[in-house]
């Protein structure tokens, strides 16, 4: 029994990754199938479903940020790559550091104010479907809480940190 788990080593990036597609995924899933009833609707019956466009808009903020830290992790956000290439290696990790410094700020502080918004808005609901705007907020919450710990994961001591890298360059 345990010789199955240890033939099937699943480290914590692999399984946020599944969690995240999987989110990602139907959400989109069910954005796309809402967005469809809704224009076929209007097409045919000139007729639109304010419940779906709250439910498309609930969907899109899920989208919009659950999967922002994988992206960040695997260099998919957008960056100045073309300045970047004209620095020598060394000055290329140190300003992939520092944007990791910044990014973190920003993220610490959106995460923060969110967090407090979401908390606030429990009591909150949208107009048609009734939705909790805690559950909407909650996509923002997690989508930058897993982008502050896949940058605090990539200079874990586990790894070769970018710091020891360009001092023993030196």
């Amino acid at each position: 029994m345990f010789s199955k788990i240890k033939t099937n080593k699943k480290t914590v990036l692999d399984v946020l990754d599944t969690l995240e597609n999987i989110i990602g995924v139907s959400m989109f899933f069910m954005m796309i199938m809402f967005l469809v009833f809704n224009v076929c609707s209007w097409w045919f019956a000139k007729k639109r479903f304010g419940q779906l466009e709250e439910a498309v808009t609930a969907c899109l903020v899920w989208i919009s940020y659950i999967n922002m830290g994988s992206h960040y992790r695997r260099k998919q956000h957008i960056r100045v790559d073309f300045l970047l290439t004209k620095f020598s290696l060394r000055n290329q990790k140190i300003a992939d550091i520092i944007n990791d410094i910044f990014t973190f700020i920003i993220g610490m502080v959106v995460f923060y104010f969110g967090s407090k918004l979401m908390l606030r808005s429990r009591n909150k609901y949208t107009g048609v479907l009734k939705i909790c705007y805690l559950w909407i907020d909650l996509g923002l919450v997690i989508g930058f809480g897993n982008l502050l710990f896949n940058i605090i994961y990539r200079y874990l001591p586990h790894k070769k940190t970018k710091v020891v890298k360009i001092l023993k360059e030196e």
